[in-house]
């Protein structure tokens, strides 16, 4: 009969630790058994050569400009997708089927500026496609405000402009948000970008009605939306790239 060998290279029976593969060593112990000649495999533990690292427990610091541009993006597209609707029948008088002809145009236009940023987010980079996105949201909203906002096509144009460009920025921080953290904090970094985006969700209405009830009107409106996209889009220059980078290189 042969002698018993290990049962596994890499975890012994006898529970000595874990065996690495590459501190194997065959030795040069011949036995001999009914189909010849047999080599015994003699392995050595192996040893980290460094200590692990401390896990962090908190957000790193230069991650929490992703939260503020989770805040700034859902801020402006909600205003935009849920209050047009109300918007055209009460403050331009149009009928319900005009409104509800104009409401599909901003969704029609945000989902083509989903597909056109799913195309070219890998070419540009994360920094510049959110960078653009909200800068072009408020390229669209400013220039609606100081014209006065006068009609519902009017504004229908420029709202569905001003999609355009805030959808692709959402897609884009869905994409951006988990690549910024390592694995044992990622789902705690996209979790605090939804907190952050349920914010701008909530605030939003009340400012909106606080400038509406002031006397403010369409202008301030729109004037408000198109400068929290500007912050947004200043927001997003001073974002990490991650393009064409490993999670070591962006958590060292």
């Amino acid at each position: 009969m042969l002698p018993p060998g290990p049962a596994s290279l890499r975890w012994p029976p006898g529970g000595g630790g874990k065996i690495s593969t590459r501190g194997c060593e065959a030795s040069t112990q011949r036995y001999t058994g009914p189909r010849g000649p047999l080599v015994r495999a003699r392995c050595r533990p192996h040893r980290p050569q460094h200590r692990a690292r401390p896990v962090r427990r908190t957000l790193p610091a230069p991650h929490r400009g992703d939260l503020a541009a989770w805040f700034f993006a859902y801020y402006v597209n909600h205003r935009i997708t849920a209050w047009l609707p109300s918007l055209y029948t009460k403050d331009f008088g149009l009928d319900l089927g005009a409104a509800l002809r104009f409401t599909p145009l901003s969704n029609i236009t945000g989902l083509l500026g989903c597909l056109i940023v799913a195309l070219v987010i890998d070419r540009v980079g994360r920094r510049p496609a959110l960078a653009v996105g909200m800068g072009g949201a408020a390229a669209a909203l400013i220039p609606l405000a100081l014209s006065g906002a006068v009609s519902g096509g009017q504004v229908a144009v420029w709202a569905s402009v001003a999609t355009l460009f805030v959808y692709a920025t959402n897609v884009s921080l869905y994409l951006y948000t988990p690549e910024l953290y390592p694995t044992r904090s990622r789902a705690l970094g996209a979790s605090f970008g939804g907190v952050w985006h349920r914010l701008g969700v909530i605030i939003g209405p009340v400012v909106v009605g606080a400038d509406i009830g002031a006397g403010g009107g369409l202008v301030t409106v729109f004037t408000v939306l198109g400068c929290v996209a500007a912050a947004g889009a200043v927001t997003a220059l001073f974002a990490v790239e991650t393009k064409g980078r490993t999670l070591e290189q962006l958590n060292d």
